[in-house]
C-alpha cells in the first residue's frame, strides 16, 4: 500500500507461485504514502488499484479488491456499505471480501452470493447454449442477449460459484432436488471449450463467513 508497491505490483504478484490472490493500493497506509484523505466521497485511490488489479489479471491471480463505495465516517463495522461493496463486487465479477470488524462478515456473504434470477438466468444461457451446439451455430442473439461459448463459460463460472455460496444443507437439498438434476444433465461444459479464468481459486461459505479453498 504505496506508491513504490504500485510500480512494481507486477515483479511483486509474480515473485511466488504460492501467491494465489493479489490486491492492495488503497487503504490509511496509501493514503498517507500519497498525502490525501482517506474517507471521502471519491475513489481517490482507483489508478493504484487499477494496476494492481491488471497485474493480477495478467498473471492468472484472484484480484482482492472491490468497486468504490463511499465511506466518509470511517466506520469498519457497517453492514449496510458491508454489503452494498461485498454486491457490487460480485456483479463486477470479484470473488474475495473481507474486513475488520465481524459485523461485516454475514452482510458480506450476501453480498457475494448470487440472487436466485441470476441463478435461473445462468441456467437459461446453459440451456440456449446448449441447443445452439445442437444447431452448429456458434452464437445467437435471444431477447437482445448475446448466446455464446463465452456467454456460457460465464454463466457456468456463476452457478460454480453460487454452490459454494450457500450453507452446506442448502446445497446438499439444492443437488436433490428434480429441477437441479435436470438442469444440470443439459448443462454443457464449456469449460473444455474456453478458459476465461485464471488458476482455480474457490472460495465458499463455511459458517457463515466467506473462506479461501486453496
Amino acid at each position: 500500500e504505496t506508491s513504490v508497491g504500485v510500480a512494481n505490483a507486477y515483479d511483486i504478484a509474480a515473485a511466488s507461485p504460492r501467491i494465489r490472490e493479489f490486491g492492495g493500493a488503497g487503504g490509511y497506509d496509501m493514503s498517507r504514502d500519497l498525502g490525501v484523505e482517506m474517507f471521502v466521497g471519491f475513489d481517490q485511490f482507483v489508478y493504484g488499484k487499477g494496476e494492481v488489479e491488471l497485474a493480477a489479471l495478467a498473471l492468472g491471480l484472484e484480484p482482492h479488491t472491490a468497486p468504490f463505495t463511499a465511506n466518509t465516517t470511517g466506520s469498519v463495522g457497517d453492514p449496510d456499505r458491508a454489503f452494498r461493496e461485498a454486491e457490487a463486487a460480485r456483479k463486477c465479477g470479484f470473488r474475495v471480501g473481507g474486513g475488520l470488524h465481524p459485523n461485516v462478515v454475514e452482510p458480506q456473504t450476501r453480498g457475494f452470493t448470487p440472487t436466485q434470477e441470476e441463478v435461473d438466468e445462468a441456467h437459461q444461457v446453459l440451456e440456449q447454449y446448449r441447443q445452439l451446439e445442437v444447431s452448429g451455430e456458434t452464437w445467437a442473439e435471444t431477447d437482445g442477449n448475446i448466446i455464446d461459448r463465452y456467454e456460457a463459460a460465464r454463466a457456468r463460472k456463476l452457478l460454480d460459484w453460487s454452490e459454494l455460496s450457500v450453507p452446506p444443507a442448502t446445497r446438499k437439498r439444492r443437488r436433490h432436488s428434480p429441477v437441479s438434476k435436470r438442469r444440470r444433465h443439459k448443462n454443457v461444459d464449456v469449460d473444455s471449450q474456453v478458459q476465461l479464468d485464471g488458476p482455480g481459486h474457490q472460495r465458499q461459505v463455511r459458517g457463515g463467513s466467506v473462506a479461501s479453498r486453496r
